[in-house]
């Protein structure tokens, strides 16, 4: 509640791995994990606690050398399912790489997962890369419930939990406010 002023409500967060974010597509729409540990809130909440108004959207993470990065979006929404489509506009405030682009590639994605396609390639991104999430079509980064290897090592087939480069990342933090 202190970040950047308060009032954020925390969607996912990986902290040391010990959940596994390889789920099926119920996983995803109901939640998982422990707010103490790694979770995922799910897709039916997150999509009800935005739709109503306008949010912007936090992304804050920790690579394997310690250092931090944080984006902030604006106009962050998540539609109603089977597709939980993201919604995010531009960039208000980052720190950090400037290679933050995930406003402007996975913007209008669907949720995939292993068993709910829902990428525009010919792979099956959510199987190629290890997670679910908002896959267009299997970036090579930008991958935040991707695989938890040794944080700071390039993970496997672009498997790994991943933002803004190939290694993987210590933490991630995804949250929302109004």
């Amino acid at each position: 509640m202190d970040t950047d002023q308060g009032g954020w409500t925390v969607f996912q967060h990986r902290l040391n791995g010990k959940v596994d974010f390889y789920r099926n597509f119920s996983s995803y729409e109901n939640g998982f994990g422990s707010l103490q540990e790694d979770f995922w809130l799910g897709l039916k909440l997150i999509c009800e606690m935005t739709s109503r108004t306008s949010n912007d959207l936090r992304i804050d993470i920790t690579r394997g050398n310690g250092s931090t990065s944080y984006a902030v979006y604006a106009d962050f929404s998540v539609g109603a399912g089977p597709d939980y489509t993201l919604h995010v506009g531009n960039t208000l405030s980052k720190s950090g790489p400037n290679y933050w682009h995930f406003h402007t590639y996975a913007n209008r994605s669907a949720f995939s997962t292993f068993d709910h396609d829902k990428d525009i390639s010919r792979l099956n991104c959510a199987v190629y890369q290890h997670g679910g999430w908002w896959y267009k079509s299997c970036p090579l980064y930008t991958n935040l419930n991707g695989h938890y290897y040794t944080p700071g090592t390039v993970g496997v087939y672009h498997k790994a939990m991943a933002f803004d480069d190939f290694y993987s990342l210590e933490t991630s933090k995804m949250m929302f406010r109004p």
